[in-house]
């Protein structure tokens, strides 16, 4: 399977504030990372054609294994009640999850991972890229979709999304491996989010599935192998190699699957990744070590339903309302 032959890395004016990684890897917690006293240049974000970031990147640092970690949640901040009065001890089953019940905003998304960044705000960075680069055929990373298919693809996260991973000691991990990368060798530590075997199980019966993943997929495809090592669940593997650098911030362009976008969805927890395609998005709170974390299976109900429309955008529009929200900051 071939990758893109081209692709497309944004950068802006270098005094931009640059990437604040978010905490997750533990050794992050001993780094300290001043803020910058230079106003945000306001020119546009200029667009210039490259490679994709696998093939040029050559910083051996452990954490350009794993997708950017912006957010500023921590581990103490993670017992987050979201809105929904029910017995979640109870609820522990699919058939216990049959009406809606996936409240997740992006209002809750920015109050509770962004609070306390003021460098970077995901709905302003999405409401001012440049126009999408253009994606033909012969760059598409997917084969053309089985007949035999799910009609919708359901496009999945990996990091913080469905797993939490580091190179550093975490507590009570489920599993470690071992990955090579620019010559160093990496023992990975995984936590697996809580139903996480149970929503796959769910979701693979009634979508095509596909991680897309802004990781390396020296350390993805393996940790791939080992959460699904038959492809039971998961039919496809896209990695960073697949993915737009803008501002390090690596962009997730649907249409380079190959699919059609009314039959696509995204489920990221990070929501400038889907910021080509906000109809597309689904927001999801970040994870790392809740053990009693519902939100994958809250959210099977709302993937259901969207078999009701003919077009998946339609009623993730009408439940998220990411464009009435970018419209606010395109005013500025």
């Amino acid at each position: 399977m071939s990758n893109p032959k081209s692709a497309f890395i944004i950068t802006s004016s270098p005094n931009k504030p640059t990437q604040k990684k978010r905490k997750g890897n533990e050794n992050d917690a001993d780094q300290t990372e001043q803020k910058s006293s230079t106003p945000k240049s306001s020119s546009p974000l200029a667009l210039r054609k490259l490679s994709y970031s696998d093939s040029t990147s050559t910083i051996s640092n452990e954490d350009e294994l794993f997708s950017p970690r912006r957010f500023s949640l921590s581990d103490s901040d993670t017992d987050i009640t979201l809105g929904v009065n029910y017995d979640e001890k109870v609820m522990q089953k699919e058939e216990d999850y049959e009406e809606d019940i996936y409240d997740f905003s992006y209002s809750q998304l920015l109050d509770i991972e962004y609070e306390d960044d003021d460098e970077f705000n995901p709905f302003d960075f999405i409401a001012h890229l440049p126009p999408k680069p253009k994606i033909s055929p012969h760059q598409y990373c997917l084969p053309p979709k089985e007949l035999s298919q799910p009609d919708i693809t359901l496009v999945l996260d990996l990091d913080e999304t469905l797993v939490h991973c580091s190179t550093e000691p975490i507590p009570d991990p489920d599993f470690t491996f071992t990955v090579l990368f620019h010559g160093v060798e990496y023992t990975v530590y995984v936590r697996k989010r809580p139903y996480f075997v149970e929503f796959l199980e769910a979701v693979s019966k009634i979508f095509e599935v596909v991680v897309f993943t802004a990781s390396q997929s020296v350390y993805a495809d393996k940790l791939l192998s080992i959460l699904d090592p038959e492809r039971k669940y998961i039919k496809y593997r896209v990695f960073r190699n697949s993915c737009i650098d803008v501002e390090r911030n690596y962009l997730k362009d649907l249409e380079v699957l190959g699919r059609d976008l009314s039959k696509t969805c995204i489920v990221d927890n990070s929501p400038q990744a889907y910021g080509y395609q906000i109809d597309n998005g689904i927001p999801i709170l970040s994870w790392f070590d809740d053990k009693e974390d519902r939100e994958l299976m809250k959210l099977i109900p709302f993937l259901k339903q969207l078999y009701k429309h003919s077009d998946v955008r339609t009623i993730i529009r009408k439940k998220f309302h990411l464009r009435e929200i970018l419209d606010n900051y395109k005013k500025h």
